[in-house]
């Protein structure tokens, strides 16, 4: 994995980036085990803030599922597996 993020790194390297996020396999269960290990609070304040926003009330998309939804592979995968924001 060390080497992996150095190569990326050294890919993207041009372009200054800010953010560099990395599509995980199984967005579900990695989200559940992270969130899982921060505590209900951490999930609750993520979820009502990401509900909040314009985007997930236009799709009418709610809690854990509408989450998901955003970082599914209905996004991230059209950008090859990872999204770079630069500024």
């Amino acid at each position: 994995m060390v080497e992996y993020n150095r190569r990326v790194e050294e890919v993207v390297k041009s372009v200054r980036p800010l953010l560099i996020y990395l599509r995980q396999d199984n967005i579900a269960d990695h989200t559940r085990k992270v969130w899982g290990s921060r505590g209900q609070a951490i999930e609750r304040e993520l979820v009502g803030n990401m509900e909040r926003t314009p985007y997930l009330r236009r799709r009418r998309l709610r809690g854990f599922e509408g989450v998901i939804w955003i970082g599914g592979e209905n996004r991230i995968a059209r950008m090859g597996g990872f999204l770079i924001c630069s500024s």
